[in-house]
């Protein structure tokens, strides 16, 4: 379950904080791994805040599955989550079903649009969204869906929702693999009014 309203709970922030210590990051490491965990940004200090009310239960197994390797490996184990062995386990899960349904969005794309998406989807999308890597996390860019992290997965779904599914409400084509992006929507809502008016 995701806290969309009131982000991280007292009890997961402390678990966060003693993570990142056992894990040996300094305030600005931790901002950068949250930051490419799609934590939102604070609008004054515009960095991630563990006190932030969008932080999501998804952002934070993220975070954490990030600072469990190092921590284990400075000799620091920390808890495991109560539904998996480790939250690598958990990261690996999310991976593995964001592979699918990335793949799953490509090839309805080619299958309903052949004119409109080749074979190179993917690998535009896993290109667009690494060209816009912010946080700075990345050292080498990842060119297939398997060499991509979970941060990085949540925003090639992403980009491919609103990419693919604009191009269908475009075409008047229906999406089943996927809920096509709100933004997409309101851009084709948008774009349908000045050609109206």
């Amino acid at each position: 379950m995701i806290n969309r309203n009131r982000g991280w709970s007292t009890k997961q922030r402390v678990m966060f904080l003693r993570a990142c210590n056992a894990a040996g990051w300094d305030s600005t490491y931790r901002y950068i791994v949250m930051h490419h965990c799609g934590c939102p940004l604070d609008v004054e200090s515009k960095r991630p805040s563990v006190k932030h009310p969008g932080n999501t239960n998804r952002q934070l197994e993220l975070v954490m599955s990030f600072a469990e390797p190092v921590a284990r490996d400075r000799g620091k184990p920390i808890r495991s989550p109560s539904k998996h062995k480790s939250w690598e386990a958990a990261a690996f899960d999310q991976c593995d079903r964001l592979r699918l349904l990335a793949s799953r969005i490509a090839d309805e794309a080619q299958r309903k649009a052949p004119a409109h998406f080749d074979q190179g989807l993917l690998e535009y999308a896993i290109k667009h969204v690494c060209s816009h890597d912010r946080a700075g996390f990345m050292e080498v860019h990842p060119e297939t869906l398997d060499q991509c992290d979970a941060p990085t997965l949540i925003r090639v779904v992403e980009c491919l929702r609103a990419f693919v599914g604009r191009r269908f409400l475009e075409l008047n084509i229906n999406a089943d693999s996927f809920k096509i992006a709100v933004s997409a929507q309101r851009r084709t809502a948008e774009r349908s009014r000045k050609q109206a008016g």
